[in-house]
């Protein structure tokens, strides 16, 4: 059954009204009609099936016949990404996605290759927020990741003591295996740091540690920084199940 996306102002008593890019896709391309059947969540923990009671081809009325409230994960993970080269900041949001990462904060470090300029910082945030929104339609989750503005790590240090668990995945000697870390608790919320091509400086991971951040192994290859994101999301998802 094809799923859909609304906002919760385009939900009232028991119709959704689908607009936008989500209706030309429902009845433009996949030529949906009257009483053909439906899903629909609202980003915010909550599905919908319904039944298409009428449309055009710039929007439809969906009849709701069911109301899911589908579960948060119980461990809220964020993942600080510094920018890489080339698009695969998009690939990194994708996938962060289908592993239940709650938001995306792209990282302007010292070693950042890529320097957004701060004109297309915006463009950039909306693009990867869409990215998001149509792999959280694709992998069936109930929420839709927040893709932060683009942020100086320097700055975004300032804010994140409201964390339970960071963890930094580095190169550096003084590094702990991430299952070790992993297996002695299951905290509220989780920070993990990746860094660009040509990693963290030192000076960064001091300043990360000195907040009480973790320096942790991925193992013994070095990754690339789109395959870290993976990596480190995965091991969570393993260790604890989310």
């Amino acid at each position: 059954m094809h799923r859909f996306y609304v906002s919760v102002e385009n939900i009232k008593d028991d119709i959704i009204r689908l607009i936008g890019s989500e209706a030309k896709h429902a009845f433009l391309v996949l030529r949906l009609k009257k009483g053909d059947e439906v899903v629909v969540f609202d980003g915010q923990g909550r599905q919908y099936w319904g039944t298409v009671s009428s449309c055009n081809k710039q929007e439809g009325i969906v009849k709701i016949t069911k109301v899911v409230s589908l579960d948060q994960n119980e461990i809220r993970v964020v993942l600080a990404q510094a920018i890489p080269k080339k698009a695969k900041f998009d690939d990194i949001v994708d996938k962060a996605t289908q592993l239940g990462v709650a938001c995306v904060i792209p990282l302007l470090t010292e070693n950042t290759v890529v320097k957004v300029a701060l004109e297309k910082r915006q463009a950039k945030q909306e693009r990867w927020q869409k990215i998001a929104l149509e792999a959280a339609k694709q992998c069936g989750r109930g929420y839709v990741p927040e893709i932060s503005p683009v942020t100086d790590l320097k700055i975004f240090l300032t804010r994140i003591s409201e964390y339970n668990l960071i963890l930094i995945g580095s190169l550096e000697s003084n590094t702990i295996p991430i299952k070790e870390i992993l297996s002695k608790q299951k905290p509220q919320d989780v920070l993990i740091f990746v860094g660009p091509e040509g990693d963290f400086s030192k000076s960064e991971i001091q300043a990360v540690e000195k907040l009480g951040g973790i320096n942790v192994s991925l193992g013994q290859r070095v990754l690339r920084c789109d395959t870290a994101a993976n990596t480190f999301l995965s091991v969570i998802n393993y260790e604890w199940q989310r």
